[in-house]
């Protein structure tokens, strides 16, 4: 296992292009510098946005499956109120939520959860 990048940040609304530029840089630079990648695994939010991307998690994934190729598993967790787009679903092998206590979350956080994991599943 090779860790690349790790940053946890509270919700402040839209990030900056250049500071999104800098944090994909960082995670490509460290999948490129490994000797060998036989997979990636994602931990993901599901709803950032930044000020050229309404859907960053999807232009992420699509960067990560062009440095790695189509061959290798692309793995992300999402939280349970992820905002999944088509271009996300395309790129990575598997989407999964991400592991949650059900019963810390809101019960309208449980029912969106149980709705989405279960209509991803079909």
């Amino acid at each position: 296992m090779v860790p690349t990048i790790w940053n946890d940040v509270f919700a402040w609304g839209i990030v900056t292009d250049q500071a999104f530029d800098r944090l994909l840089g960082r995670l490509l630079e460290g999948i490129e510098l490994a000797d060998r990648v036989d997979g990636v695994l994602l931990q993901l939010h599901g709803a950032m946005v930044t000020e050229r991307h309404d859907g960053v998690e999807g232009y992420l994934l699509e960067r990560v499956r062009r440095s790695v190729g189509k061959d290798v598993p692309i793995i992300a967790t999402l939280d349970l109120h992820a905002n999944i787009s088509k271009q996300a679903v395309n790129e990575a092998d598997i989407l999964r939520p991400a592991e949650v206590d059900l019963g810390s979350l809101s019960m309208l956080d449980r029912e969106i959860g149980v709705v989405s994991m279960s209509t991803h599943a079909e």
